[in-house]
């Protein structure tokens, strides 16, 4: 499986897009999912999202009556790697 290296971007400005970050001890890549890439951190290399498929990934949530609803896809995310605190997005080329 190819490891992609994500774009480093800057920190986005507050409530204008979704920024998950891995925190804590034990935290690691998110997945493994069921996709054919894998993403590294555009500045460290270190693994973010592993086994994912940008289009067909999402983040869902479930709602009072125990429905998931979809909310959005990985490639619309911000990602903070834990290891060296860079943001990093799926590359245009895999969006």
């Amino acid at each position: 499986m190819a490891k992609i290296p994500m774009t480093v971007v800057p920190k986005p400005e507050p409530h204008t897009r979704y920024v998950s970050a891995r925190s804590g001890a034990g935290s690691k890549a998110w997945g493994p999912g069921h996709g054919d890439y894998s993403y590294v951190c555009g500045s460290c290399r270190d693994l973010i999202l592993q086994s994912a498929d940008p289009d067909k990934s999402v983040i869902s949530l479930e709602d009072d009556e125990g429905n998931f609803i979809d909310v959005m896809r990985l490639r619309e995310m911000v990602y903070k790697c834990k290891n060296c605190g860079a943001y990093n997005e799926i590359p245009q080329a895999h969006k």
